[in-house]
């Protein structure tokens, strides 16, 4: 079983290192690159596409990518929008995710989207929602306003 997966990680790295075409640029970001950029990935992905990185404050972005993510219903781009979320600063940063918790802000952050989006596939609401830096927040933190703060 190590081995096995010892391999993936090998494998999914060397994706993420060749190119795609002439420009030299890789179109997959492994973890390990995230991780130096201080963005953090759920234990069970090894990489996300380039796009996913979303310039700071970039926000109308991150609302897309977690559309794209409710749409598809696949793990790898709620990740993206995960990322995204991250690298735009709507993530809040008076705390750090920690190997122990980002699964755990990732399950609540893919709970968040599919919610944003059930307002906005709703024919009959009065609003639209949007990803904001609550959404990786679990629902005691909500309730008592404990959570991280925005910067």
């Amino acid at each position: 079983m190590f081995n096995i997966l010892v391999l993936s990680i090998i494998l999914a790295a060397a994706k993420t290192q060749a190119p795609d075409d002439d420009t030299g640029l890789c179109s997959e970001v492994g973890a390990l690159e995230l991780f130096r950029q201080g963005i953090w990935v759920p234990s069970s992905i090894f990489s996300v596409g380039r796009h996913c990185l979303v310039p700071r404050d970039d926000f109308l972005h991150v609302d897309l990518l977690a559309a794209e993510a409710g749409v598809s219903g696949a793990e790898k781009d709620y990740a993206c929008a995960f990322v995204g979320f991250q690298s735009s600063g709507i993530r809040a940063c008076n705390y750090e995710y920690t190997e122990d918790s980002v699964d755990r802000r990732f399950q609540n952050f893919m709970n968040c989207v599919d919610e944003v989006n059930a307002v906005n596939t709703n024919k009959d609401s009065t609003h639209v929602a949007g990803i904001t830096y609550f959404c990786d927040w679990d629902e005691e933190e909500k309730i008592l306003g404990h959570g991280p703060v925005p910067c």
